[in-house]
């Protein structure tokens, strides 16, 4: 009885637990311009916030022989707060560089808009950093 007064406490505090995916099971698969495997390119992972677009993790991973890099999903429990623009989600992109092809990255999306096996294929030409985010 007192852990149900205890939940009913904090749920009118606007305070909840929740199970949240922080990071997707997803993968990468990284070819040249001819379809063939890339080895050693570099894939980011990023997950970001709504509402305030902040980058929460970055993980990178190199590509094996066969061009794939695989990330496993991560989730955890956290507090949330109810707030006027609704609660914090998670979203990802993807940014694919290798020294000497033009890098690849994807739009700020949302998490609707993610592709979890991605086929990424780089053209020769000028590599580029990933972005990275402004300083907080």
């Amino acid at each position: 009885m007192r852990g149900a007064w205890l939940l009913l406490l904090l749920l009118s505090t606007g305070c909840y637990p929740i199970y949240k995916q922080l990071q997707r099971d997803s993968s990468a698969t990284v070819l040249d311009e001819k379809g063939a495997p890339l080895v050693g390119a570099e894939v980011s992972l990023i997950s970001s916030t709504y509402p305030y677009g902040f980058e929460s993790n970055r993980c990178i991973l190199v590509t094996d022989a066969s061009g794939l890099a695989q990330f496993e999903g991560k989730r955890e429990w956290r507090w949330e707060a109810f707030f006027i623009h609704g609660a914090q989600e998670f979203f990802w992109n993807w940014c694919v560089e290798k020294e000497g092809y033009q890098t690849h990255q994807t739009a700020w999306t949302n998490a609707g808009a993610f592709v979890e096996e991605v086929t990424v294929s780089l053209t020769p030409g000028d590599s580029t950093p990933c972005a990275r985010p402004p300083e907080r």
